[in-house]
């Protein structure tokens, strides 16, 4: 059943860094913002503005590409395994002896078969998701460090007491 899974392995990847690409940009935008108010608009350079702002639109069209392709490419894994491993069910499925189906439900076969469809799920968008934000809590906190250490601390420990808390 997991034959198909290793064989999509690269595709995951392709995912993770298609991912990682757009929450880098995403994290870019603020950044953007802050030297375009800090550094051009007080010097009042109009030809530096007009070129941020392109630059501006070109990350974010860059961004939305990416986010896209990174739908696309998660769709169509799912899509892969899905097929891959509801083949190998049925291939089970009809090498089995005749007393097996008599011994069960229809129910029950149709809820054993609808598992699968839960475990495409989470292993492909729950588990490419987590990792995600798993790398996106890493670079805000980075990030809010490289800006002030105490606020960073002070965000943390109450986000680790909500977790504990909730």
């Amino acid at each position: 059943m997991f034959t198909g899974v290793r064989g999509k392995l690269k595709l995951l990847c392709t995912v993770l860094l298609v991912s990682c690409a757009v929450e880098g940009l995403t994290l870019m935008i603020p950044l953007f913002s802050q030297f375009v108010i800090d550094t051009v608009l007080q010097n009042s350079d109009m030809g530096s503005l007009t070129f941020m702002i392109a630059l501006f639109l070109c990350i974010v069209v860059i961004r939305s590409i990416l986010s896209w392709s990174r739908s696309w490419i998660i769709a169509s894994t799912k899509y892969a395994i899905g097929l891959h491993w509801s083949e190998g069910v049925f291939t089970k499925l009809i090498s089995l002896p005749v007393a097996f189906f008599e011994k069960r439900t229809l129910g029950e076969m149709a809820s054993r078969i609808q598992s699968l469809e839960e475990i495409k799920e989470a292993f492909t968008a729950r588990t490419i998701g987590a990792i995600l934000d798993l790398v996106l809590i890493v670079f805000i906190a980075a990030l809010m460090f490289a800006y002030s250490s105490l606020i960073a601390v002070v965000v943390l420990l109450l986000a680790g007491g909500k977790l504990c808390y909730f």
